[in-house]
């Protein structure tokens, strides 16, 4: 490897390294602030099991093939079409960003029936209903995750096909910081 290349490697494994501290930093500041704007109990429970489940989805939806099915496809599409890919990934990205809006206002709709299938028979009972609202009204914020995840991956994917990986290196600190914001 030359010197300007071991450079290059080193330069970037810095950023690398630098971003994951940060990103650290920022999302233990993320979850204090979570945590005294919601408790530790039963209220922080109840976001946490909302704020779970578009993960959950998220990963058995669309996570797999994003990642198995259409990274392979862009960088062949990158190498052998004449326009480097250009037509083929603003394709994939605009039935990804269709799908996942469809999909994700199901989820949001169906919130209710939904968060039944992850919540205890108990919190059918007239006693819970406050607590299953707040289940179901917490799910209705979270469940738009499910198409920001799928368009965080795909762009980042398409991005990492490219060989540019500083922006999928510092999002999440953005999303941390714009979290931060919003619970102060």
């Amino acid at each position: 490897m030359s010197e300007a290349a071991s450079r290059s490697v080193l330069g970037s494994s810095a950023v690398m390294a630098a971003g994951t501290v940060v990103s650290r930093i920022t999302g233990f500041a993320r979850g204090s602030l979570l945590a005294a704007a919601l408790g530790v109990q039963l209220h922080a429970d109840v976001f946490t099991i909302a704020n779970t489940v578009p993960n959950m989805l998220y990963i058995l939806l669309a996570g797999g093939v994003f990642n198995a099915v259409l990274v392979p496809q862009l960088v062949r599409a990158m190498r052998q079409d004449p326009d480097g890919g250009e037509a083929y990934t603003s394709r994939v990205i605009t039935l990804a960003a269709l799908f996942l809006a469809g999909v994700t206002a199901v989820l949001v709709i169906g919130a209710p029936w939904l968060m039944r299938l992850f919540l205890d028979s108990a919190y059918n009972a007239h006693e819970l209903a406050a607590q299953r609202e707040s289940v179901v009204a917490f799910a209705r914020y979270c469940l738009p995750q499910v198409f920001f995840y799928g368009m965080f991956v795909l762009v980042g994917q398409v991005l990492n096909a490219r060989h540019r990986f500083g922006p999928m290196m510092w999002a999440p600190i953005a999303n941390n910081l714009v979290s931060i914001v919003v619970l102060v």
